[in-house]
């Protein structure tokens, strides 16, 4: 009976102090990855002038002929705004370190035989949310600033304000960055078991509906133009899911 006491109390003692282990790798992630944040923080912060000159190019395009002078209506709002895209500059710059540190944690989970279809997961997720963020910058904000700045027509003037400007671009770029992450969410839903691929296949419509509900609401214009535009890549994408599933299906046999 001591003996086997004495076994689960090894086991009790192994548990902890992997989880104790496990803990310690967090809080080191932690610490790198804020410590490179802050950093880049620093650095968009000291040109951030320069990122909102960046920005400004949709709106210039919206607004061509005319003089894109972003305003503010209070002392600190400027001063926000300015935060605000530091942050964001920062978090995208900062983000491969971030994927790379939770592939590299969460890669002692899988099977050594799985470690390799790990790597482009994690690389296509990356590559995924800077196609979003591309997408968004040079599709989706040209045509939807044109489309509410030019709603008003003569009746009124445009006077955009920095805070609300940044305030949207950085929701946009969030967003769509996310939306882009659709075929990795189904392909890793199907692979999990979730989800069957011939359910997807079923159901194509209810899924073209449900994207076109979030193109909605994501894209920056409630005009129609802009949510097809933003609803087309998304369901491409979800086919493009559905083949990359059924490759993988087909090239499992082979592998075993």
């Amino acid at each position: 009976m001591s003996n086997v006491q004495s076994l689960i109390a090894h086991l009790e003692s192994s548990r902890a102090g992997t989880l104790f282990k496990r803990v310690d790798e967090v809080r080191s992630m932690l610490v790198k990855w804020v410590s490179v944040f802050l950093v880049f923080v620093a650095v968009g912060f000291y040109f951030a002038q320069d990122l909102i000159n960046f920005l400004k190019i949709p709106l210039a395009d919206a607004l061509p002929g005319q003089a894109q002078v972003l305003h503010f209506t209070g002392p600190l709002e400027v001063m926000m705004a300015y935060m605000k895209v530091a942050f964001v500059a920062a978090f995208l710059l900062a983000l491969p370190l971030g994927f790379f540190q939770i592939w590299r944690f969460m890669i002692s989970a899988f099977p050594e035989r799985d470690h390799r279809l790990t790597i482009p997961f994690f690389v296509s997720s990356l590559l995924l949310f800077g196609l979003g963020v591309i997408f968004c910058y040079f599709v989706m904000l040209p045509v939807g600033l044109k489309w509410l700045v030019g709603f008003g027509g003569d009746q009124a003037d445009a006077i955009i304000t920095v805070g609300e400007y940044v305030d949207m671009l950085v929701f946009m770029i969030i967003a769509f960055g996310l939306a882009f992450q659709l075929p990795l969410v189904i392909i890793l839903v199907e692979r999990l078991g979730l989800v069957q691929e011939v359910t997807l296949k079923k159901h194509r419509g209810g899924i073209l509906v449900g994207i076109l509900t979030a193109a909605a609401v994501i894209a920056p214009s409630p005009d129609p133009m802009s949510q097809v535009a933003l609803a087309i890549p998304m369901y491409l994408m979800f086919e493009a899911a559905l083949l990359v599933i059924g490759r993988m299906k087909r090239q499992k046999p082979q592998s075993t």
